[in-house]
C-alpha cells in the first residue's frame, strides 16, 4: 500500500489503483481485516482526487462494512470525513451530514484538532458557507504545517465557489491553495537539509 501511496501523491493514478485492488484482495483472501478496510479507504481517496466520485463513495461505504475484530476509531473518523466529503460533492446534503456528524463525534473524542478543521472547512463550503469559520480552520491547518491538507481544502473551496460564480472567493482560495502547495515545497526542501 505504501507503494500505490507513493504513486497516487505522483498523480499516476492508474498504478495506484491497480496497486491498491491487488493489496484489498490479498487482505481478503488472507482475512485479515484492517489492512482490508485501509486498502477501501485508499482507494476511496484516489478515485475522490479523481474527480471519480461514485467509486469512492462505494470504496468508503466498503470500508464501514468490513467487519473488524477490533473498532479503529481513527479509521471510523477518518473513513466518515471522506464519506461527508463526497457526498456533499455529490450533492447528498443530507448523508453527507449524517457522516460529517459521526466523524466530528469521533475527531472531538479523540482530541484530533486536525480533523475538526477538516470537517470544519467542508462543512463551511457545503453547508453554512461561512468565510469566517472557513479562514479559521484553514489557519488550524497551516500553524499545524499541514500544507497538503490546506492546499487541497482551498482548491475544493475555489471550485465550489467558482460553480457558484462567486469568483472573489473563487480567486481568494485558489490563491491561498497555491501559497500553501508553495509552503509546502519549502517546507520540504528545509527538511531534506
Amino acid at each position: 500500500m505504501v507503494i500505490a501511496s507513493n504513486k497516487m501523491d505522483l498523480n499516476q493514478f492508474v498504478q495506484a489503483e491497480s496497486t491498491y485492488k491487488d493489496a484489498i484482495n490479498l487482505a481478503t483472501e488472507a482475512k485479515i481485516d484492517f489492512p482490508q478496510a485501509l486498502g477501501y479507504f485508499n482507494l476511496g481517496i484516489c478515485y475522490e482526487r479523481q474527480g471519480k466520485l461514485q467509486q469512492a463513495l462505494e470504496c468508503l461505504q466498503n470500508v464501514l462494512s468490513v467487519e473488524l475484530k477490533k473498532p479503529h476509531k481513527t479509521l471510523y473518523m477518518r473513513t466518515n470525513y471522506m464519506l461527508a466529503r463526497v457526498l456533499f460533492q455529490l450533492d447528498k446534503k443530507a448523508e453527507g451530514l449524517d457522516a460529517h456528524n459521526e466523524s466530528l463525534m469521533l475527531a472531538n473524542e479523540l482530541a484530533d484538532n486536525a480533523y475538526i478543521a477538516k470537517l470544519n472547512i467542508i462543512h463551511s463550503i457545503y453547508v453554512t458557507d461561512d468565510e469566517i469559520q472557513l479562514d479559521a480552520a484553514l489557519d488550524v491547518l497551516k500553524n499545524q504545517k499541514l500544507w497538503t491538507d490546506a492546499a487541497e481544502l482551498s482548491i475544493m473551496a475555489a471550485r465550489f465557489y467558482k460553480k457558484q460564480d462567486n469568483y472573489k472567493l473563487a480567486s481568494k482560495y485558489f490563491d491561498e491553495g497555491l501559497e500553501s502547495q508553495a509552503k509546502k515545497l519549502t517546507w520540504m526542501e528545509e527538511e531534506a537539509e
